[in-house]
């Protein structure tokens, strides 16, 4: 359904009125919230291919959960629906893995109104729209991690989210050591010598 959205947020206040707003101030109509994935899963199950939103946003944060393994899920179930990841966080590594779950939006909570509508209009046209401030820092991540294998882009985003190699090594299910090893090769790879400098350099 053209110019129609599905939006997730755990928070139900800021969900209501993003929907009230843009129901009564732009041609986008909000057809259901969710503040879930849960939620979205059984709105998406029970809603006919007739009947499904244009655009679905989503938090990445949202109660106990990240929302990366369900935009991978919208991606591949619905390649139809676009997905924009609306984030409390600036963050350009979580950027980086809404793109890479195939995403074609990421903007921040900061955002005006104009470069919302902006983004929503953009993705609409088939285009990938990441916010203005950050967009620079994610294109040259992307360009210096083109030369690093999957796994290695995987640490690169978590370190500069701000994890350090426990936290890494939890995350993606891998022993500390082999997080070690993988930072020491990102590091190799991209001429950095310590953790706070890549952090710099990209975040």
């Amino acid at each position: 359904m053209k110019n129609t959205l599905f939006i997730i947020d755990d928070h139900e206040m800021l969900g209501r009125a993003l929907k009230s707003w843009l129901n009564e101030n732009t041609k986008w109509k909000v057809l259901a919230t969710a503040t879930d994935t849960k939620e979205a899963r059984s709105f998406f199950k029970s809603s006919s291919l007739e009947s499904l939103p244009e655009i679905v946003i989503c938090d990445v944060q949202l109660k106990n959960e990240q929302s990366f393994d369900f935009i991978k899920e919208m991606s591949t179930n619905f390649p139809q629906i676009k997905t924009i990841v609306y984030s409390m966080f600036e963050m350009t590594g979580y950027a980086m893995l809404a793109k890479e779950c195939g995403a074609s939006g990421y903007i921040s909570k900061s955002v005006s109104e104009e470069e919302f509508l902006k983004c929503l209009d953009s993705v609409q046209s088939g285009n990938q729209y990441i916010q203005k401030e950050i967009a620079p820092k994610v294109q040259k991540a992307l360009d210096a991690t083109r030369f690093l294998t999957k796994r290695e882009r995987s640490v690169f985003e978590e370190i500069i989210n701000g994890l350090d190699n426990d936290e890494i090594s939890e995350k993606l299910n891998i022993s500390r050591h082999s997080a070690e090893i993988y930072v020491s090769r990102i590091y190799e790879k991209l001429g950095i010598s310590y953790r706070e400098e890549l952090i710099s350099r990209f975040k």
